[in-house]
């Protein structure tokens, strides 16, 4: 039985909604900029896109940003329900506050989701890493249970058949080849790799992958520095790429795309080894008036 969110102390679920917050702070962003700001007041959470962090090169249209915004929702909406808490969530709430992608509502306490709790349960083990997949394929049953967790988000899941990855990986290099040869676009990517510890966003050089022949070219983080990392022994064979086609480019249907991407999770073929844990942690100095969100926490880079 749920209870009204009226008769629960306001310290309660304003708590609930902070570790929310702090919980979509690890959720997988474009060049870990975790381009978004939440706000809170009473028992309603609001989730904006932050053109400060956009990356205007990158990112021109804002669509990455949207998308990562969107993965920062899907990570707020489990956190709660984990903790049994039910919510309603309104998408693009304000026409005339065009940043403003989300709102969230507490309505009451509920039984914790057990299918929510293993989520963030994944959500605190996940990890990238852009070594090379082993040979071993992932089953067909794998890929229609992703579909079906893409669609309850209002995404298709589509999988790049096996004779147009060769397609795909050209055009993979080329669009490489353009942004190495952008001043602009190495700026901004420098920027991005080279972030203070503290701030907990950003790729840090530690976790970048050393360039090699891959399948598909792995976007390289560090063009004439050091990565941290070596490819490993697999060559992708095992690997397959899937996309997220939308049909219509707008704040929705990306908000959208971004929760696919978190919910769409199962076992990876073997890696070369494990992926590095990152040592940072959140720090946040408990700023009033505004979400611990704002703080940039756990980096978990993309």
């Amino acid at each position: 039985m749920n209870a009204s969110v009226h008769l629960l102390p306001h310290s309660e679920a304003r708590a609930a909604l902070e570790a929310a917050a702090r919980a979509s702070l690890r959720a997988p962003s474009v060049f870990n900029t975790q381009p978004w700001a939440w706000r809170i007041s009473g028992q309603v959470m609001e989730l904006s896109a932050d053109p400060a962090r956009r990356l205007a090169v990158t990112d021109a249209t804002g669509r990455l940003m949207r998308i990562s915004c969107g993965a920062a929702l899907h990570h707020a909406r489990v956190a709660l329900a984990a903790a049994g808490w039910s919510a309603g969530v309104e998408r693009m709430p304000d026409a005339r506050r065009p940043d403003l992608l989300a709102r969230i509502r507490v309505t009451g306490l509920a039984e914790p989701d057990m299918a929510a709790i293993r989520l963030a349960e994944a959500i605190i083990r996940r990890r990238t890493d852009r070594r090379a997949y082993g040979d071993r394929r992932i089953p067909p049953k794998t890929f229609a249970r992703l579909a079906e967790l893409a669609e309850a988000e209002g995404v298709r899941l589509h999988l790049v058949p096996e004779e147009r990855v060769p397609e795909l990986a050209v055009a993979v290099d080329e669009a490489a080849d353009v942004e190495y040869f952008n001043p602009a676009f190495r700026s901004e990517l420098s920027r991005w790799t080279h972030r203070p510890a503290w701030t907990g966003d950003g790729v840090p050089p530690s976790t970048v992958v050393q360039p090699t022949m891959r399948r598909v070219p792995a976007r390289n983080f560090l063009p004439g520095g050091t990565a941290g990392l070596a490819a490993g022994s697999g060559g992708d064979e095992g690997a397959r790429t899937s996309s997220s086609p939308a049909p219509a480019i707008s704040p929705c249907t990306c908000c959208a795309a971004g929760r696919r991407c978190p919910r769409c999770c199962c076992t990876p073929p073997p890696r070369a080894s494990r992926p590095p844990r990152s040592a940072r942690r959140s720090r946040c100095p408990g700023r009033t008036g505004c979400c611990a969100a704002s703080c940039r926490g756990p980096a978990t880079p993309t």
